[in-house]
């Protein structure tokens, strides 16, 4: 409600310098027209269009058609994976034949999948965090980017955010199949006390307080810049009054 209230404040002060400024109502009509139209569509397609350009993202296309030629060359090479893996691992070499081939199988694909394509995982994040760090300083070129933004990381979905657990979550499942990782390959099943050892993931989200912070530097360039228009407004209008 506050960037609602902060933004609409903008949008009054804007308004009253159009109607001190302008002569007709026409000409007031088509100006505000104009100045949304600049601040809503052409400052932020320009905007996403340039930092587009300047951080581009690999392919998508590329991405899965090299994890699924990691995965197929891991079900290929499944025999010698598994036993160059417990050659390194002499004590897990007794296995449950109860538990299922196709768990290691599942497993070393998607590990021979993520190790492939980590340099394009991180291309991604690298993009988009250099997108992120360049809308938000060319955000003050226009007040529906902010009002934007700010909306968005009330709600909780940023593209920070995103971003972050994004990386909690690839580390989670990092530190999960270094942990599970020998029991799978080597087809044992984990012990109680062992599954009870393993930690489940918690997204440590960013604190209100943080958000709060985080959003005084924009919401206050709101506030000065609808001081500021609203005064260029108030001294237009009593320069154009008749003198008595």
């Amino acid at each position: 409600m506050g960037v609602s209230l902060i933004y609409g404040l903008v949008w009054f002060s804007i308004i009253a310098f159009c109607i001190a400024r302008c002569r007709t109502g026409m000409t007031t009509a088509a100006s505000l027209v104009g100045l949304w139209l600049l601040f809503t569509l052409a400052v932020p397609a320009t905007l996403a269009t340039l930092s587009e350009a300047a951080y581009p993202t690999p392919s998508r296309l590329a991405l899965l058609s090299e994890i699924r030629e990691a995965q197929g060359e891991t079900h290929r090479q499944l025999d010698a994976l598994t036993e160059g893996f417990l050659l390194d691992h002499p004590d897990l070499t007794v296995g449950d034949d109860s538990v299922p081939a196709y768990v290691r199988a599942a497993f070393l694909s998607n590990e021979a999948g993520r190790a492939a394509t980590r340099g394009v995982v991180e291309d991604f994040a690298a993009a988009r965090a250099g997108r992120e760090q360049t809308i938000r300083w060319a955000q003050y070129l226009s007040p529906s980017i902010i009002a934007q933004r700010l909306l968005m990381q009330t709600a909780g979905a940023d593209l920070r955010r995103q971003l972050n657990y994004q990386s909690q979550v690839a580390a989670a499942l990092a530190g999960l199949a270094d942990s599970v990782g020998p029991a799978v390959v080597s087809r044992n099943r984990l012990s109680v006390a062992e599954f009870d050892r393993l930690e489940p993931f918690v997204f440590k989200d960013a604190t209100a307080r943080q958000i709060a912070v985080s959003a005084v530097g924009p919401s206050l360039f709101l506030l000065l810049l609808s001081l500021v228009i609203g005064v260029a407004a108030h001294r237009r209008l009593l320069a154009s009054s008749p003198v008595e």
